[in-house]
């Protein structure tokens, strides 16, 4: 007897739908966004090891600029890994440095 007094007092259909609605996802982002994104989140990058690679900072955002040591620190270890030296490492990521930090 409590169970249909209950039903009747709380209308729990709508709350349910409500509930049911906020599971849908968050929204999706502006594709502007996206694409910049894509464009430095979601490159696949390659290093071998043995050769040396460009690193530009020009025109770089704070973010692009994250990313880019991100990716010098993955080239440092691939290089270690196949038993290149410290002092061989700097000067391959020194030899790969173009355009200037702003400031």
């Amino acid at each position: 007897m409590y169970i249909p007094t209950l039903e009747k007092a709380f209308d729990f259909k709508n709350y349910v739908s409500l509930e049911f609605n906020k599971l849908q996802g968050y929204p999706k982002k502006n594709s502007d966004v996206l694409i910049e994104e894509r464009d430095w989140n979601q490159t696949n990058t390659s290093y071998s090891g043995f050769e040396i690679y460009e690193w530009n900072l020009d025109g770089l955002t704070d973010r692009q600029l994250t990313i880019l040591v991100h990716r010098m620190l993955m080239y440092a270890t691939i290089c270690k890994n196949v038993k290149n030296t410290d002092i061989n490492i700097c000067k391959m990521r020194i030899e790969g440095f173009t355009g200037q930090l702003r400031g």
